[in-house]
């Protein structure tokens, strides 16, 4: 699990480089990112949906400080993406994302995943990974 959060934090580091919109000014000029908080298995999603906001943003120069990522999260066993203001276009990208990641196994990325409950948590996962879950209680 160690080894897991090394390479996600690694892999988010890297988008925090690669878009501008995760960046956005703090009130002492400081630079702050977009809390992002996924599986590692849901990170190809965010980085195509990323890529897609940014261009989107891209052709609204004038209020680049008003279109950015606040944070990226899983509850309810979906991607949920944080928007500090947006346009219709990139509301559309990011329901389109959160719709995919509605299917995408939050522990090995399978696609023929489904939301499930277990013990009260509420996950999205493939039969063998939510039967592994469930043995482990």
């Amino acid at each position: 699990m160690a080894c897991e959060y090394e390479q996600l934090r690694k892999k988010i580091n890297g988008l925090n480089k690669k878009y501008d919109i995760l960046a956005y000014p703090a009130e002492d000029e400081r630079e702050m990112y977009a809390y992002i908080t996924i599986s590692l298995a849901r990170y190809d999603l965010l980085d195509a949906t990323l890529e897609k906001l940014q261009k989107e943003v891209d052709k609204h120069p004038y209020r680049k400080n008003e279109y950015y990522v606040t944070s990226v999260q899983e509850k309810y066993g979906e991607m949920r993406i944080h928007l500090a203001a947006s346009t219709y276009e990139m509301s559309k990208i990011v329901d389109e994302a959160e719709e995919k990641s509605k299917h995408i196994c939050e522990e090995c990325g399978a696609g023929n995943s489904k939301i499930r409950d277990v013990n009260n948590w509420t996950y999205c996962l493939c039969l063998k990974c939510y039967k592994n879950k469930l043995e482990k209680g």
